[in-house]
Formats: structure tokens, sequence, C-alpha cells
């Protein structure tokens, strides 16, 4: 009978190790959570750890493969010496469990501007993404994304 006992206990104390492993973070927060990682990740020129947020099976409709991405992300930051993001979220759809899109719209500036600051700006360009997101290993990463420079209009 003692042995039973222990046996139960121990049953229950894996039982409890693997439900604290779970994230019950809603999945539209983890997307959330995912697109200002990759904000800080970029303001801070992480690119190794950026690269490591888009997946092995990215690919888009330019041809772009992650190595391509890669090497535009290297550019960008070659270019850039102080990269500043405001990031405008779109609605966030979940076709499949571990499938997510949304669009963003980007503003990238030189310097820290507040949202309000850019709509004092004459003609400010943004970037418009198409994204979608695949949860890999409980991680999410981008697969595709598709972009295009677009003019804010009112309510950027």
């Amino acid at each position: 009978m003692k042995r039973n006992a222990v046996v139960a206990l121990l049953a229950l104390l894996v039982l409890l190790a693997l439900s604290a492993c779970t994230d019950h973070t809603p999945p539209e927060e983890q997307v959330r959570a995912f697109i200002d990682e990759i904000e800080t990740l970029v303001e801070e020129r992480q690119y190794l750890d950026l690269v490591e947020r888009i997946s092995n099976d990215y690919s888009d409709s330019r041809g772009n493969n992650r190595l391509k991405v890669a090497g535009i992300l290297r550019a960008y930051f070659l270019r850039n010496k102080n990269i500043n993001l405001i990031i405008r979220i779109g609605d966030i759809t979940f076709p499949g469990r571990d499938f997510a899109q949304t669009s963003i719209d980007v503003f990238m500036v030189g310097r820290s501007m507040s949202e309000d600051d850019v709509f004092r700006l004459p003609k400010s360009d943004f970037e418009h993404f198409d994204l979608d997101l695949v949860r890999e290993n409980n991680d999410w990463r981008v697969a595709r994304a598709e972009w295009t420079a677009s003019q804010r209009s009112s309510g950027f």
C-alpha cells in the first residue's frame, strides 16, 4: 500500500510539473508579445536573435527564403545606425492551431518618436506588412511576410 501511495504521489508531481510548463497565455496575446519582441530586437539591433525568429521554411512572393531575408535585415542594420519603430497591429486571425495571420503598419524613424509625433510629420511613409506566423516548438516564427511601402492616410 505504501508503494502505491509513493507511485501516486510521483505521478501527481509529474502532472503538476507538466502543467506548469504549459503556456496558458491566449494565442492572440502570444502573437502580440511576439511582435513586440521583434520590435525590440530591431531597435536594439539584435541581428542573430531576430534571424532566429524567422522560420526555416520562410518563403514569400518575391522568392525570398530565410537566408535572403537575413541578408535584407543585415543590410538594413548596416545602413541605419539608429532604428526606432512605431507599430500598429491589425486584426489577428488563427486559421489553424499553430498558424496566425496579421497585418502590421510600421513607421521607421532614426530617432525616438511618439505616435503623436508621427502625425505631425509631412507625408509620413510607412511599411505595410502582411504576416503569416507559425508556432514551432512553442515559439512563434515568421513564415511569410509581404510588404509594401505605403503613404500614411489618416489614422496611422
